[in-house]
């Protein structure tokens, strides 16, 4: 419904959703955002400057990450002095993530968000706005059940609460070198339908990655997960996130 009537339309619709734009600010997202914009004054210097700038203008971004400088590798490009490189990973209300398992922003995304950090860092600074590289955990565990739990709807539920725990929007931004089996297992344990765990392992698609560039690397689940019963194999898999 149109807020004042205007002759010759008599209904509007919305087919879609909306996206890309911003909650009402309260007061407190207000000072919030008025002492960050005293603090870096649209100015990018400091690491700091460049992920609030990004969170500021483009409120789809969930995490945004400056990435420490370093010598460039053989056959690297765009590393080294005078380069900013900055992580975004989209948060759940972007409109174009193709899959919630690996958030990746499109190339226009990305070239809007390097043109706001270059107009805010001056002429003396390039700015690379980059994907993170998503490094997915697979889990493999024996479990046993408590007394009345059906196995097989037991270990689909695990897989479920394993995907969402593992998901790159649930993990702090400390979580990017790979989760421990202890802290994994103590989840796993809390579940209301595990009895116990008789064994657990947490394998990385790309340990090298999570070894050689940690900061850019973001902690995803894998496709499937592995959970063997105590009496039989229950392998559960879903290939849909």
């Amino acid at each position: 419904m149109l807020a004042k009537p205007v002759r010759g339309i008599a209904l509007v619709t919305q087919p879609a959703g909306s996206f890309g734009g911003r909650a009402a600010e309260s007061d407190r997202d207000f000072q919030v955002r008025a002492s960050e914009r005293l603090r870096h004054k649209d100015r990018a210097v400091l690491g700091w400057d460049y992920e609030r700038t990004v969170l500021e203008q483009f409120p789809t971004v969930w995490k945004a990450r400056v990435l420490p400088a370093r010598a460039a590798r053989a056959g690297e490009q765009d590393v080294g002095p005078g380069i900013v490189r900055v992580v975004v990973v989209p948060g759940p209300g972007s409109p174009d993530v193709p899959d919630p398992a690996v958030p990746t922003s499109g190339a226009e995304t990305l070239a809007a968000i390097a043109r706001v950090l270059q107009q805010a860092a001056g002429p003396f600074v390039r700015i690379r706005v980059l994907d993170p590289i998503f490094v997915r955990a697979r889990v493999t565990a024996a479990i046993r059940w408590r007394e009345g739990e059906d196995p097989r709807i037991s270990a689909d539920r695990l897989i479920a609460d394993l995907k969402a725990y593992l998901s790159p929007w649930e993990n702090d931004i400390r979580r990017d070198r790979g989760v421990s089996e202890p802290e994994l297992a103590e989840f796993v344990q809390s579940r209301s339908y595990v009895d116990l765990i008789s064994s657990m392992t947490i394998a990385y698609d790309d340990a090298a990655a999570l070894a050689s560039e940690p900061e850019r690397c973001f902690l995803t689940t894998a496709s499937s997960h592995e959970i063997h019963g105590e009496v039989a194999v229950l392998a559960a898999v879903q290939e849909s996130y």
